[in-house]
């Protein structure tokens, strides 16, 4: 769940669909050993997102009850309208955190059923809120040094993040993403 003014992440869940531990002991025919299952979802994969952004606003750590059940009361309203709701705002912040995580955990790999999807998810949340600078701040936090070359290639990384940003922005930028968008 992404912020629409700060463009950072809110919340984020995961769905699973399989079990690395589940699937290896029903290849061998066998009783899987006692684990923590990573399965957590058995629909369709279209229905991963939508079912993830109800639990979130279900799970919303709202203490206060009263505002909890006028927000339920509120999204119900707009449940039947989100086709057109859908519409309203941009998609790419969703697009290049998917692209973050997707360079943590690559498909190929099959991390999803793997206990270190977790990690790597989190970890492309602090990516995209705080910028590469986190694996640093994570050493020094860790009692580690963080690296002479991590550190610059963090801050280049950085760099390089806002200066495409700043071009993105200007007006030359978006009349160019326009006449592409005609294009297509």
């Amino acid at each position: 769940m992404i912020g629409t003014r700060t463009g950072m992440i809110l919340d984020y869940s995961l769905r699973s669909r399989t079990c690395r531990v589940c699937v290896t002991a029903r290849r061998m025919k066998k009783i899987p050993k006692v684990h923590t299952c990573r399965k957590n979802y058995s629909g369709s994969s279209k229905a991963m997102e939508a079912d993830m952004v109800v639990q979130m606003v279900a799970d919303a750590r709202i203490k206060d009850k009263q505002l909890q059940a006028s927000l339920s009361t509120l999204f119900s309203n707009y449940i039947t309208q989100s086709e057109k709701l859908a519409k309203l705002e941009s998609t790419q912040g969703n697009e290049s955190f998917n692209n973050t995580v997707a360079s943590k955990a690559p498909k190929n790999r099959h991390y999803g059923s793997s206990g270190s999807l977790g990690y790597r998810v989190a970890a492309s949340v602090i990516q995209k809120n705080k910028g590469h600078k986190y694996l640093v701040d994570a050493n020094r936090t860790a009692g580690l040094s963080p690296g002479v070359h991590t550190s610059k290639v963090s801050a280049l990384r950085d760099l390089q993040y806002k200066k495409r940003k700043a071009i993105a922005i200007t007006k030359k930028a978006k009349l160019r993403r326009l006449e592409l968008k005609t294009e297509r």
